[in-house]
């Protein structure tokens, strides 16, 4: 039986008010339009620090539309559908890249146009999202920083412990 690539299970989908509202809270965002992306690696569990071994993934996705934005809800769910496709089909580079430095990333899209985008633009602004996302994970500056959330929580745990 073949590994299929191009999914998107449940386990990668962002849940949880704490891990949203930490993301939201703590990480840093750039906008691609009509995507706003917000990152933050993921260090919440120790035990989770092999991504392979453990079979975490290594990107949790959270699509969001505001109502704000567009007010018919038939709208919203359209451009969240064509956000997850347009990541299902382009999120392999960011994996592999993710697993090689054996790291967890934590995203929000967040559309920001004011009315639906056609599936190109919205699959071409995925992609460029996903290689500066490539561009940022090699910087040494955020190995540094997911090392340094790494440590508070370390240490935030022993003190609770």
């Amino acid at each position: 039986m073949t590994k299929r690539v191009n999914t998107f299970p449940k386990k990668e989908h962002l849940r949880g008010d704490v891990r949203i509202s930490s993301v939201m809270r703590t990480g840093k965002a750039f906008l691609v339009y009509p995507i706003k992306v917000v990152y933050s690696p993921d260090v919440e569990d120790e035990r989770h620090a092999h991504c392979q071994i453990t079979k975490i993934p290594p990107v949790r996705l959270m699509v969001a539309a505001p109502k704000r934005r567009l007010r018919h809800a038939v709208d919203r769910n359209l451009v969240k559908r064509r956000l997850r496709e347009a990541y299902r089909t382009a999120k392999q580079p960011l994996f592999e890249k993710l697993l090689q430095n054996n790291m967890r990333l934590l995203l929000i899209f967040r559309f920001v146009a004011n009315e639906p985008q056609d599936f190109v633009s919205i699959s071409k602004s995925v992609s460029k999202a996903l290689a500066r996302l490539i561009q940022i994970v090699d910087t040494q500056e955020f190995r540094e920083n997911m090392r340094a959330s790494q440590m508070r929580m370390l240490g935030s745990k022993e003190s609770q412990g």
